[in-house]
C-alpha cells in the first residue's frame, strides 16, 4: 500500500511539473468585451475615452479627425484611453488583443491604426492591423511613439491625441517624415519661399544659424511663406493662433526638424502677404526660451519687419537668440528683461562711472585723514568708565557658501520601446512650445 501511495505521490508531482513548465511565466487576459465600446466602433467613432481623460470639447473634435481620416483613405484611426491594462503586464499586448477582440482590422477597408493609452500604468501602445500595415510599418510607428510620448508626459491627453491624428494623416498622404528621412532642404536652416534675401544675405544669416546651432546643439530655423495654411492645404489671409501653430509644428514634424535624439530647435515663422508670424521650440528649445524672452524677441524682429526690412528683422532673431541661449548655459535659467535700474547700472559701469565716483570719495576720505595717527589700543576709542566687560566666552562659526547654475531640463529617455509603445514619465519629454504669434 505504501508503494502504490509513493507512486501515485510521484506521479502527481511529474504531472504538475509538466504543467508548470507548459505554463507561460507570463499570464494574459483577454480583453474584456464591451457592448458599448463595439456598437460605438461599429458607429465609425474614433475615440473611446473610458479612463474619461478628455471633455466633450476634445472628443468632438478628435472624433472628427478621425472621421476625416477615415472618409479619404478608408483607414480606421482610434484613440482609446483605459483606466486599467486588466491582468496584462504590456500595453502592447493589451492593444493587440483590444484590435483582435472588436475586430478592427476588418472594421474599415484600409485596416486600423490604435494609439491605446492608460494612464494609471504609464504605458501607451500604437498598433496597426490589416491593409493599414503597409503605410504604418515598426519604423514609422517608432517614430510616431517618440512625437507622443511627450504631450503624455506633460499629461496633456488631448494634444496627444491630436498630434496622432495628424501623423496618421500625413503618413498616409506621404506627407510625413519616417525615422531616417532627411530633412527636405539638405544643409540649411533657412527656407525663403518668397525669395526676400540676396545670395550674400541670405548666407550670412546660414552662417549664423550653424554657429549657432554647433555651439548650443539646438537648431534654429527660419520658414518665409507667403501664407500659412490650414490642415487641407488653404492659404490663411487671418489664421489663428491655433493655425498659425499647428501650422509651424505641422512643417517641423513633417520635415524631421530638430537636432539630437529630443530634435531640439526653435523656429520662427513669417508669413509675408498676410503678414502673420509665429515663434515655436521643441525639445530643448521649449526650456530654453522664457515666454518673456520669446516675447522680446518677436518685438525686436517686428521693428525691422514693420519697415519691411527683412534681412534686419532676421538678423535680429539670430542676435536675440544667440543672446537668450548663452545666458540659458551660463544662468541654468531662461533669459528675462533686466529691470531699469539693472539696466541703468549697466550703462554706468560700462561707461566707467563707479568707479570715477569712488576714486573721487576715497579721495576726500584720504585728505581729511592727514592729520590722522594710527592708534593700536582699545583705550584710545572708548570714553572713561563707559564701558564694562561682564562675560567673556570664544565662538567659531564655519559656513560654506556654494552658488551654482539651475540645471539644465533634459528630456526625459522614458519614451516608447520596443515596437510602437512603451511608458512615460510624468513631466518629461520636450513637446512643442508655441508664442502664438500675431501680426507684424
Amino acid at each position: 500500500m505504501k508503494t502504490w501511495k509513493k507512486l501515485a505521490a510521484a506521479l502527481f508531482a511529474l504531472a504538475l511539473g509538466a504543467a508548470l513548465m507548459a505554463t507561460p511565466l507570463v499570464a494574459y487576459a483577454d480583453v474584456t468585451y464591451d457592448d458599448d465600446i463595439a456598437s460605438a466602433l461599429r458607429s465609425n467613432t474614433s475615440v473611446i475615452d473610458e479612463d474619461d481623460l478628455l471633455d466633450s470639447n476634445a472628443v468632438a473634435s478628435l472624433n472628427e479627425m478621425g472621421s476625416k481620416i477615415l472618409a479619404e483613405y478608408g483607414v480606421g484611426a482610434y484613440y482609446v484611453t483605459v483606466d486599467s491594462l486588466e491582468d496584462y503586464s504590456e500595453a502592447q499586448k493589451y492593444t493587440d488583443d483590444f484590435v483582435e477582440a472588436y475586430g478592427l482590422e476588418n472594421l474599415t477597408p484600409g485596416g486600423c491604426v490604435v494609439c491605446l493609452v492608460c494612464v494609471p500604468e504609464s504605458q501607451f501602445a500604437l498598433v496597426s492591423a490589416g491593409n493599414a500595415l503597409t503605410a504604418f510599418s515598426n519604423d514609422v510607428l517608432n517614430h510616431l511613439v517618440t512625437e507622443i510620448n511627450p504631450y503624455l508626459g506633460r499629461s496633456d491627453w488631448a494634444g496627444a491625441g491630436e498630434t496622432f491624428f495628424d501623423d496618421v494623416r500625413q503618413t498616409l498622404s506621404g506627407k510625413k517624415a519616417n525615422a531616417t528621412s532627411e530633412v527636405k532642404y539638405e544643409g540649411t536652416y533657412i527656407t525663403d519661399d518668397c525669395g526676400l534675401f540676396s545670395d550674400n544675405e541670405r548666407m550670412q544669416l546660414e552662417a549664423d544659424a550653424t554657429a549657432i546651432a554647433e555651439q548650443y546643439k539646438m537648431g534654429v530655423y527660419l520658414l518665409i511663406v507667403d501664407y500659412m495654411q490650414d490642415s487641407d492645404g488653404n492659404d490663411l489671409a487671418n489664421p489663428t493662433s491655433s493655425q498659425r501653430t499647428n501650422f509651424a509644428t505641422s512643417f517641423y514634424r513633417a520635415n524631421n526638424l530638430g537636432l539630437g535624439s529630443g530634435k531640439d530647435g526653435i523656429m520662427l515663422t513669417l508669413a509675408v502677404k498676410s503678414r502673420d508670424y509665429v515663434t515655436i521650440g521643441f525639445g530643448q528649445g521649449s526650456y530654453s526660451f522664457s515666454n518673456e524672452g520669446i516675447t522680446y524677441m518677436e518685438d525686436a524682429v517686428k521693428d525691422y519687419l514693420g519697415d519691411e526690412d527683412w534681412f534686419g528683422g532676421c538678423d535680429a532673431y539670430y542676435s536675440n537668440i544667440r543672446e537668450q541661449l548663452e545666458y540659458y548655459s551660463v544662468k541654468g535659467e531662461t533669459w528675462t528683461e533686466p529691470d531699469l535700474l539693472s539696466l541703468i547700472l549697466k550703462i554706468l559701469a560700462a561707461l566707467g562711472i563707479p568707479a570715477g565716483v569712488a576714486a573721487s570719495t576715497i579721495s576726500r576720505e584720504k585728505a581729511a585723514m592727514k592729520t590722522a595717527h594710527e592708534q593700536t589700543e582699545a583705550q584710545n576709542y572708548l570714553v572713561r568708565d563707559s564701558f564694562e566687560l561682564t562675560r567673556s566666552s570664544d565662538s567659531f562659526v564655519n559656513t560654506t557658501m556654494t552658488v551654482a547654475p539651475i540645471p539644465r531640463h533634459e528630456d526625459s529617455d522614458s519614451g516608447g520601446s520596443g515596437f510602437g509603445g512603451g511608458g512615460w514619465g510624468g513631466g518629461g519629454g520636450g513637446g512643442f512650445s508655441s508664442s502664438g504669434g500675431g501680426k507684424f
